[in-house]
């Protein structure tokens, strides 16, 4: 990323509050300025090509350097965001005030640095903050040592020593249980949920190294207990027990709801309990507690940070649209889908990748489920992740919708071709593929099916024997729970309405739950 780049990307990244706060306190200061000129170029005029900015300022500033008033630029930005976090955010002003009592000691004001110290100190221990302790603590240690320990007894020095001893093992507990629910993060991203025993026993053994280290801290620690909750949430996720997930993921929500102060601005980890709240109400059908939840949900979106509220908001929207998609309301999708043009389409690009390519996925299922055709491949082909990222199972989803597509338009060549590809991954690594993916493919390639509907329904009848099944399945359940697959197999085959038979699917369902 060039420098106009990154220019670029902050002032997309920054709310409008925050522009009209560079507005009064930098531009009407510093209007003459060649940083300025940048500024307007870009905002006011919208030219984000590096060549034509950098041409531009030259015949507005002949004589000034663009590198260096880019650079001055970005540095103001930057500094005006940091100084709006003051009195926002806790862990920037603790820090802000560790800064404040080294300038202090610098100076010779010994009394005033320590008496910041130890305030710090001591709002860190409230917030749970032990780099930030350590940090501060350990700063404490070496001025005090340096003024040959003035006023201190040797106990308040082992205090002073304790404090520094039990941060550090806080924090070596909570990086190593951090390491594990990174690691099945990982796994779940890049391998994806548990397709087989051998996975299973994996990813359990994962699960006992992280109840060890969870249960081994003597005295309770948010940190701890969120890490441990997010944890085995995911890994319950993991394994198809919903249920069970839903029970932690809902423990986890009284934990963050109970200890407020405590989270990290913007709620990150909160927003990802709640993700993983709807995921596991979606996988049990309940559906009520969908809305109760959405609910919870709108209140992030309002949050000031742009790429926070960027992805609540999409994250709103998916389940927002479940709500219809799952139940075959393609009508009342295409609405929610142009209500949200504005708030997420338009701003598509501040998505990470994954994210971009979830959102084209889900819309082209509803595009295609309408029978826009024309639309369904526009945003099918927008999925189609980096080449980096060819390989997430996500990708193998995305090229079976693609598939559905062409056999919707009757491009059945490029599906032989495309199948074939496909099948060629499976053969590659069998654990990490659905069965529902092998009969989707089966059938995919059925470029002519039979006239009589009587045949059409003797056929079915027979794969419904062995489709059935795979509802039950909690490894396929996981590939099910994103879209019904066998219902579009089923509209296709007995010529129905693809809305209809998802409706269908999803009453009994609901009667089930």
């Amino acid at each position: 990323m060039t420098k106009v780049d990154s220019v670029v990307s902050l002032l997309k990244s920054m709310t409008k509050s925050e522009k009209k706060h560079f507005s009064v306190q930098i531009i009407r200061k510093n209007s003459k300025k060649d940083f300025i000129q940048i500024y307007e170029l870009i905002e006011r005029e919208g030219i984000t090509d590096s060549s034509l900015l950098r041409e531009r300022f030259k015949q507005k500033n002949g004589g000034s350097s663009f590198d260096i008033a880019l650079q001055y630029l970005y540095d103001k930005l930057l500094n005006m965001l940091l100084g709006l976090r003051k009195g926002r955010d806790v862990c920037y002003d603790l820090y802000q005030d560790i800064l404040k009592a080294k300038m202090l000691y610098e100076r010779s004001m010994f009394h005033e640095s320590f008496m910041l110290l130890e305030k710090t100190i001591v709002r860190a221990q409230k917030y749970e903050n032990y780099m930030v302790l350590l940090l501060a603590a350990r700063i404490e240690l070496d001025y005090l040592q340096n003024l040959d320990f003035p006023y201190l007894t040797e106990k308040e020095l082992c205090h002073k020593q304790y404090i520094i001893t039990e941060s550090l093992k806080i924090l070596r507990k909570i990086n190593e249980q951090s390491f594990l629910y990174e690691l099945l993060k990982y796994r779940l991203i890049y391998r994806g949920r548990n397709r087989s025993e051998v996975q299973k026993k994996e990813m359990g053994d994962l699960m006992i190294s992280e109840l060890y280290i969870a249960s081994s801290l003597s005295k309770s620690n948010f940190e701890i207990t969120k890490i441990h909750q997010l944890f085995q949430a995911n890994y319950l996720m993991s394994i198809g027990d919903y249920e069970a997930a839903l029970n932690s993921f809902q423990e986890l929500t009284v934990l963050f709801k109970t200890n407020v102060k405590l989270w990290e601005n913007p709620p990150y980890y909160y927003l990802s309990t709640l993700e993983g709240v709807l995921g596991s109400l979606r996988s049990i059908a309940n559906y009520e507690g969908i809305r109760h939840f959405l609910e919870e949900l709108k209140g992030l979106t309002t949050q000031s940070f742009a790429d926070f509220q960027i992805n609540a908001t999409c994250l709103l929207f998916q389940y927002e649209l479940f709500l219809f998609l799952d139940k075959g309301d393609f009508e009342s999708c295409i609405h929610l889908i142009d209500e949200y043009e504005i708030t997420l389409y338009n701003k598509f690009e501040r998505l990470n990748p994954i994210r971009q390519a979830e959102l084209c996925l889900y819309t082209a299922l509803v595009y295609l489920g309408n029978g826009n055709m024309k639309r369904a491949r526009y945003f099918i082909n927008k999925a189609i992740l980096d080449r980096n990222l060819d390989y997430l199972p996500l990708s193998h989803t995305i090229r079976l919708v693609k598939l559905m597509i062409y056999y919707e338009q009757g491009d059945f060549d490029i599906i032989r071709y495309e199948s074939r590809s496909l099948k060629r991954r499976f053969l590659m690594d069998k654990e990490r593929y659905y069965q529902i993916e092998r009969y989707m493919l089966s059938f995919l390639n059925k470029d002519s099916l039979p006239i009589l509907l009587q045949t059409r329904q003797s056929m079915w009848n027979k794969l419904w024997e062995q489709l059935s099944a795979l509802y039950q399945d909690s490894f396929e359940k996981q590939l099910l729970d994103l879209f019904d697959f066998i219902a579009w197999i089923e509209a296709k085959l007995l010529k129905k309405k693809l809305s209809k038979v998802l409706y269908e699917h999803f009453f009994k369902r609901s009667n089930l739950n």
